[in-house]
């Protein structure tokens, strides 16, 4: 981990990261919490929920193509700040008391669209500025950075909600993207990545549709996303009714909720940034998956605040280790000039984890929130240990680039 922080650049990148991950944070949990105040609604904070994981969806395959053709390091400056003028767009409106449903509604579908930006960029950022031996654990400091934002945020975010006013929670969302976007101009050696002669965009785009579709490590690697972000992380968008209607805690309350996962998730990427590379990252990969759909099962149960709080954090904590080995293993499995379009498709497999809230939120409507979360960890941890062998051995294959 030292090795890495003492390159000048990384260290930037990282500062920067730091602020960007503060605002990524502090979105959803604005968003959830003023919808939920608004609507009273479990299924409507699981449709703006959706309609943002939507906009990440949709999106995404576009934005791998695009920062493969261009500097990604500007591409990502330039979602930095138009993501900043969403958030001052909804602090505005919160300000002013205008605010109504479907405006939450169009917000969060723009703020997923541009996230499938910055989300791509910040994966692929990391491979311009370190060594292949060192991709671990810079993976694992990349998503360090987001579970430190992730302990301290909520809390922040839940006392601005709480006793200064919901509309300078954005707003403060606002100024750490425009920070962010301040460091991140700092960074040298990123370059334009060189175009072979002849190739659009379009023929980028269907270069890398063919890839994961030919790619059978790369498509079973995406499979596993898109099935833990669909029935797994959708708790996320449940934490807000969790909170309020099962622990019977206020935003004060959440945002100390999703600090203690966050720091679950602090320490996996701590311990992953510290180890050696680990030679078999398929291991990784299913102990994270099985364990975290497990402890979500536990923590759809417990109706008591610090023991739900210790059990998050135990979720969180299996979560990151099996993110951070397969955003590893897709990175190392594919040549540097389709490094985006592959991790593009990781990013489309994050935005099933908010259009999953249409689903969680119909279900979390009908049977309640915790049902909803029993059955999605339920489905994570039967695919864990249902894909273990393939696992196994592709963890265990050279992966070349």
């Amino acid at each position: 981990m030292l090795e890495i922080l003492s390159n000048k650049n990384y260290r930037i990148f990282l500062i920067g990261v730091l602020f960007n991950d503060a605002a990524l944070i502090l979105s959803p949990m604005i968003m959830g919490w003023v919808m939920l105040t608004i609507s009273d609604s479990p299924l409507m904070v699981g449709m703006a929920a959706g309609l943002g994981g939507f906009g990440l969806a949709l999106f995404s395959p576009f934005t791998g193509a695009l920062i493969d053709r261009l500097n990604k390091k500007n591409v990502m400056i330039v979602a930095l700040l138009c993501q900043s003028l969403i958030s001052l767009i909804f602090g505005i409106l919160l300000f002013v008391d205008f605010i109504k449903v479907w405006q939450l509604l169009i917000i969060a579908f723009c703020g997923g669209a541009v996230g499938s930006i910055r989300l791509t960029c910040k994966l692929a950022i990391p491979a311009e500025l370190v060594r292949e031996d060192q991709l671990l654990r810079a993976s694992a400091t990349n998503f360090f950075s987001i579970t430190i934002m992730a302990i301290f945020a909520p809390l922040y975010g839940g006392w601005v909600l709480k006793e200064i006013g919901f509309a300078y929670a954005p707003w403060s969302a606002c100024t750490f993207l425009v920070l962010s976007a301040l460091i991140m101009s700092r960074i040298k050696e990123i370059n334009s990545p060189e175009i072979q002669y002849g190739n659009t965009y379009l023929i980028d785009l269907v270069e890398g549709i063919k890839n994961l579709v030919s790619n059978k490590k790369v498509r079973v690697l995406i499979l596993i996303v898109l099935t833990s972000e669909t029935f797994g992380w959708s708790v996320e968008a449940m934490l807000p009714i969790i909170a309020r209607e099962e622990l019977g805690v206020d935003s004060v309350g959440l945002g100390y909720l999703m600090a203690a996962g966050a720091v679950g998730a602090s320490v996996t990427s701590l311990m992953i940034s510290l180890i050696p590379d680990v030679k078999n990252k398929g291991l990784m990969v299913t102990v994270g998956l099985t364990g975290f759909g497990l402890f979500l099962v536990l923590f759809s149960i417990s109706d008591i605040f610090w023991l739900s709080t210790i059990l998050l954090a135990c979720t969180y904590g299996f979560g990151l280790c099996y993110e951070t080995s397969i955003n590893t293993m897709l990175q190392i499995t594919v040549p540097p000039r389709m490094r985006g379009r592959v991790l593009s498709f990781q990013t489309f497999g994050w935005g099933f984890s908010g259009m999953a809230g249409f689903m969680t939120g119909a279900v979390a409507l009908m049977f309640g929130a915790p049902i909803a979360i029993a059955a999605g960890g339920s489905v994570v941890a039967i695919q864990g240990v249902r894909t273990a062998r393939n696992m196994f051995r592709i963890g265990t294959t050279h992966l070349s680039r």
